[in-house]
């Protein structure tokens, strides 16, 4: 046993404890969702917020809503931006996938059966 005496655990630090409830304060997919939503207006009162008053996944959210309204022309960043927010509050899209194989040529199998008496005079020749 790692900790026999049991000091320093979630016991001693329930704070510690993660519940696995979701939080949208720390969910990228929640931001975008929301920023998408918001008009430019409240996105600037966003963008004036200090660092302190935001959580992480806020400002990355923010960051990626901003960099996808740059003009594409002067920002290569704003397609990728873009592209991911619809992955992030749309699902990728889907894509079809051809599993048929073609074959050229002679697409012949020949097929030998041969018991375990017979000798092998393939390969005498």
């Amino acid at each position: 046993m790692s900790n026999p005496k049991g000091i320093g655990g979630f016991g001693d630090h329930p704070e510690h404890r993660a519940d696995g409830r979701w939080s949208p304060e720390t969910s990228d997919r929640y931001w975008m969702g929301r920023f998408g939503r918001m008009t430019i207006a409240e996105l600037n009162m966003w963008k004036a917020k200090r660092d302190d008053e935001i959580t992480v996944a806020q400002k990355r959210a923010l960051e990626r809503t901003l960099e996808s309204l740059r003009d594409a022309a002067k920002s290569k960043e704003a397609i990728p931006a873009h592209d991911l927010i619809l992955d992030r509050t749309e699902g990728k899209p889907r894509i079809a996938i051809d599993n048929n194989i073609g074959a050229q040529g002679d697409t012949s199998l020949e097929l030998i059966i041969k018991s375990d008496d017979d000798k092998d005079d393939d390969n005498t020749k």
